[in-house]
């Protein structure tokens, strides 16, 4: 049973970028509708989860961060930015690539030391990824791959800032739960900002679905399998996800990938987990 939770897990983290791409990239919401209808419905979900295990509403407040909750809002409005011109499995690839450099340079301002393996994982990912963002090899817009970066920037952020609250005695899913909910009371503002809005019940039920299940529930069975699975197993086991969300972007939307993009996300994947199984020094 806790392998297919942890395939579940895996799989939501895909669809995110699966339903994100098809709601905005059909017109089926604008980018801030969506990202306000995500965000509050992942937060009543996280909430009514919370509530359940904890049998209390006054805890609530008590969990999560004002600190974790910005760096979530950049994550969730840059990723649907993100997917007003990025393909699901390319815009998957930015993201976890921000999120693991992210999380690099944080482990090097706190001191962290690197092997010479490391370091050379490092030099091909980006340099694979340079090759990869070159205009002759794919046609993007820099403005997406922008917005993506610094949704990646906020998530890696946001991770970062989880080893500070678990030190604090909250766990994962409260943490979580509790910066959602705080993030929640953004939703407003991001409405504010669309410049012309885009609604339908389809994309709506959709937008819920991703900030329910796929988000909500997909981060509760992930916190759920990190209880016994290995950091460096964990770790590396993300990196399936923009494999996951390629194939699937294949399947259900259309998407292309040249053979030469192909060859760069392999090297990006590959040098990435050479890095996350290296023993840090």
């Amino acid at each position: 049973m806790r392998y297919l939770i942890l395939v579940c897990a895996l799989v939501c983290f895909a669809l995110n970028s699966l339903f994100t791409r098809y709601v905005i990239n059909s017109q089926l919401l604008d980018e801030y509708t969506y990202t306000g209808l995500r965000l509050a419905s992942g937060a009543a979900m996280l909430a009514v989860i919370l509530i359940a295990s904890e049998k209390s509403v006054r805890k609530l407040s008590g969990y999560g961060s004002w600190y974790g909750a910005i760096t979530l809002l950049m994550y969730l409005v840059g990723f649907s930015l993100a997917y007003t011109a990025l393909d699901a499995g390319f815009g998957a690839l930015i993201l976890f690539t921000s999120v693991t450099l992210t999380m690099v340079v944080g482990g090097l301002l706190l001191g962290q030391r690197l092997s010479g393996v490391q370091w050379g994982a490092l030099v091909v990912a980006l340099i694979s990824l340079s090759v990869l963002l070159n205009p002759v090899v794919s046609d993007i817009s820099w403005p997406a791959v922008v917005a993506m970066m610094i949704s990646g920037l906020g998530w890696g952020a946001y991770s970062l800032h989880g080893a500070t609250l678990s030190e604090r005695g909250q766990g994962a899913t409260q943490s979580t739960a509790g910066s959602f909910i705080k993030c929640s009371l953004f939703v407003p503002i991001i409405l504010l900002f669309t410049p012309s809005m885009v609604f339908t019940w389809y994309g709506a039920v959709l937008a819920i679905i991703c900030g329910a299940i796929t988000s909500g529930l997909g981060y509760v069975m992930w916190y759920q399998s990190l209880i016994w699975l290995k950091a460096d197993t964990a770790a590396t086991l993300q990196l399936t996800v923009p494999i996951i969300t390629l194939f699937l972007g294949f399947i259900l939307l259309s998407e292309s990938i040249s053979l030469i993009q192909a060859v760069c996300a392999a090297v990006i994947l590959v040098s990435v987990g050479v890095y996350l199984k290296q023993k840090r020094t």
